[in-house]
């Protein structure tokens, strides 16, 4: 048995999507340099990686799509820091575990919902402690102050979420 078994019409639409979540979260990066931390640029970006994994795990429900989506925007945005490519597919790998300890896989409104809010959620830490052992400075002291990595985390779940929510809405009026 296959764990990842895809089609060509799945694999056009995973590539598609990385496109537009990596031209959108481009296209927010004047927007990013006013954050005072690297990793709260997390923040701007969660809507655009929830949507992008709401997208993709309701039309292929299967355990390894988000970690293939990280892969592939770890690719990408290796060409500006080789830390992100880590952060984007343990992001990923994480996404998954937790669908499928939690859920059983992507099975439900429910589990896809909270999944995608955990993509992006999840590597809001990851990039904090990326940042504190590679840059140091600020980064490091924060990790030092609880509050200034939870309560990130958790406003960049909120907007995952309310995100994921919304694109979940739009697929079925569309009939997606």
């Amino acid at each position: 048995m296959k764990l990842l078994e895809l089609q060509l019409k799945d694999l056009v639409l995973i590539a598609l999507t990385v496109s537009a979540v990596f031209v959108l979260g481009y296209i927010l990066i004047p927007v990013m340099q006013f954050m005072p931390l690297p990793a709260y640029k997390a923040i701007i970006v969660s809507p655009i990686y929830a949507g992008g994994v709401t997208f993709l795990t309701k039309k292929i429900p299967k355990i390894g799509i988000p970690s293939l989506l990280g892969l592939l925007i770890g690719v990408l945005l290796s060409g500006f820091f080789i830390g992100m490519f880590f952060i984007a597919f343990f992001g990923g790998i994480l996404t998954d575990l937790f669908s499928f300890l939690v859920f059983r896989g992507y099975k439900s409104k429910r589990s896809i919902i909270l999944s995608s809010a955990f993509f992006p959620a999840v590597q809001l830490p990851l990039t904090f402690y990326m940042a504190a052992y590679t840059i140091g400075g600020v980064s490091g002291e924060a990790l030092s102050h609880p509050v200034l990595v939870i309560v990130p985390t958790i406003l960049t779940f909120v907007l995952g979420y309310l995100a994921s929510v919304g694109t979940f809405r739009l697929l079925e009026r569309r009939n997606l």
